[in-house]
């Protein structure tokens, strides 16, 4: 709600007074409290691609009441480039443009009295990285409908990253519950990043949060330190996660039981990788990583948000500094790139440019398994998140699970251009259903050299059959058939992403990895006897994008004197824990020659 041109409380569970969430910096004329439901235009729509020119003229021509139009849902899983040109065309068409002089871009605009054709405005342009704000037209004149206009500040469509220009921080001072029966499209942002925030209509919240306190897997740590001080980094960063917020003792289990349960796996030709969890929750991440920032702050750290680096700067082979788009240059004896996961691909074009050396790392591509919480109870029970390593029979390939959700639910998330599917769990709300992720990884050799690439085109495939994210039962997999909307209503299992659409993995995934996946199952199988069961539920895709590596010394160094690399972005690193150790890493190295 409003009040004299600030935001005075926000209708939300997940955050709290103090908390900062993102604004649009100016007051709609009528604040619009209607919440946006991508997944409502799937469901309700039954549009496939072979239908599209009859529903597309239904859906947005002028033969269909004005009020009741809407955006035909197939343009939501279009390329980046195609929904751009639909936009251009949308406003070209139906709006228009006014003011605009050598420093001031034009604003776009357009009237409409269809709410769910503003909601899909707002989210095409949400996914390209556009801003907008929404006001609710009233008009005196009886001949003239009620309705919704769209404001957009014009820049270049399909940039990945553009500036919040119409966006503010804003403090939260005081938060309201209600009873809402409406529908809201929540966001969620994939792996290590966590914030909250909202644009318009839609509502951003931080991932799921899990600390696998181990340098056996989530990076390259003990390789790169060696095993003893990389177990002590583990504990120190751990702790400094719980100086933080993150409470609770980590789930350990009880070792003899752990020990059976390892003896089963084995004679099932399962490895089983039995680490330490501490599960912050996907509600808690948000709240510990505002206490980091506060505390940064209180140091005097100078945090500059929306600032976009162009380009490193060198001389002589010894890092000077850094330029950002508009030109800024921050000189700097010292330079840290700590990009994430997200930043990969900027870190990679950089180290083109700086022509550092670079090795590829493998694609992991799978699905989303869920099924009824009580199957994996024994081993969740125990373990909290067990992690189970296979090689395929057929074809000798390195076959995993990931990210094991107890009482979770099943969540898609962004890769870019393409939409895959996550799994989340939260520390106080659950859920009948457990899901896990079944992924093979896959190395590739010369002279291939894009597997992100190849991750990205199988993911397009399932976007392009389902419009989005595709669920089948393992039963109608094995049988070769495609799950059904009534063969998914007679499923013991109860979906938790309502929006997939049933359909057939094997048209979207490779032979090679659907043999890979069903030789996983069955060998889990044995272990959790059920999981291999015909209402098991398998969405696709899921995806695990790792960036290339560069070549970095012992402390983090690259080829660039002076210039380190920490985290997932840099290909040293896959998960929370090992990216905080290397960011500890390359301070430290820092520390020492200052």
């Amino acid at each position: 709600t409003w009040e004299d041109g600030e935001i005075r409380s926000v209708k939300t569970r997940d955050l709290r007074v103090g908390d900062y969430i993102l604004a649009p910096n100016r007051v709609p004329e009528t604040p619009i409290k209607q919440s946006f439901d991508v997944a409502r235009f799937y469901v309700e729509s039954g549009d496939r691609i072979g239908g599209l020119p009859g529903k597309f003229i239904s859906d947005l021509t002028i033969d269909r009441d004005t009020g009741k139009k809407r955006i035909p849902p197939f343009i939501f899983s279009l390329p980046p480039e195609h929904r751009a040109a639909f936009l251009q065309g949308f406003f070209q068409g139906g709006g228009s443009v006014l003011g605009g002089g050598k420093t001031t871009p034009p604003q776009r605009r357009f009237h409409n009295t269809s709410l769910d054709v503003v909601n899909g405005i707002c989210y095409l342009l949400m996914s390209l990285g556009e801003t907008y704000s929404v006001y609710q037209r009233r008009f005196e004149n009886p001949n003239w409908s009620d309705g919704y206009e769209v404001r957009q500040r014009a820049r270049r469509y399909g940039k990945k990253e553009t500036e919040i220009g119409e966006l503010a921080l804003t403090k939260i001072l005081r938060i309201e519950t209600y009873d809402f029966k409406g529908f809201l499209y929540d966001l969620v942002v994939p792996d290590t990043q966590a914030f909250a925030g909202g644009v318009g209509m839609i509502f951003f919240h931080n991932s799921d949060g899990k600390l696998t306190l181990t340098t056996q897997v989530g990076g390259l740590l003990a390789d790169i330190r060696g095993q003893e001080e990389a177990e002590r980094l583990v504990r120190e960063v751990d702790a400094l996660w719980v100086r933080y917020g993150a409470d609770g003792e980590p789930h350990s289990g009880d070792l003899d039981r752990i020990e059976a349960v390892a003896r089963q796996a084995a004679l099932a030709g399962l490895r089983l990788q039995h680490y330490p969890i501490r599960h912050l929750g996907t509600e808690r991440s948000g709240d510990i990583l505002g206490a980091m920032h506060r505390d940064l702050v209180e140091r005097g750290v100078e945090v500059r948000v929306r600032t976009e680096v162009a380009r490193v700067l060198t001389d002589n082979g010894t890092v000077r500094g850094v330029e950002t788009v508009k030109g800024q240059v921050f000189t700097a004896p010292y330079v840290i790139v700590a990009p994430g996961r997200e930043g990969a691909g900027w870190l990679t074009h950089l180290a083109r440019d700086l022509r550092l050396n670079l090795s590829i790392n493998p694609v992991d591509i799978g699905v989303r398994v869920e099924l009824p919480a009580q199957v994996l109870a024994p081993l969740t029970d125990l373990l909290y998140e067990p992690k189970f390593l296979y090689f395929s029979r057929a074809f000798d390939d390195k076959v995993r699970t990931f990210c094991v959700c107890p009482y979770g639910e099943v969540v898609t998330e962004w890769a870019g251009d393409v939409l895959t599917v996550n799994g989340h769990s939260y520390a106080d709300k659950r859920t009948e259903n457990t899901n896990f992720a079944v992924l093979v990884s896959k190395n590739f050799t010369e002279p291939f050299k894009e597997p992100i690439a190849y991750g990205k085109y199988i993911a397009r495939l399932a976007n392009l059959l389902s419009g989005g994210i595709m669920v089948q039962r393992l039963g109608d997999l094995r049988a070769g058939r495609r799950t059904t909307d009534q063969r998914l209503a007679r499923c013991i299992t109860r979906p938790t992403l309502k929006e997939a659409t049933p359909g057939d993995l094997n048209l979207v995934l490779p032979y090679r990895y659907v043999v890979n996946i069903l030789e996983m199952l069955d060998a889990l199988d044995r272990v959790a006897p059920g999981v291999a069961s015909r209402h098991t539920l398998l969405y696709g895709v899921e995806a695990k994008f790792y960036s290339s590596r560069l070549k970095l010394s012992r402390d983090l160094e690259t080829e660039v004197r002076n210039l380190f690399a920490a985290g997932d972005g840099a290909g040293v690193t896959r998960g929370l824990v090992q990216a905080s150790a290397s960011g500890v890493v390359a301070a430290r190295a820092v520390l020492e020659r200052l």
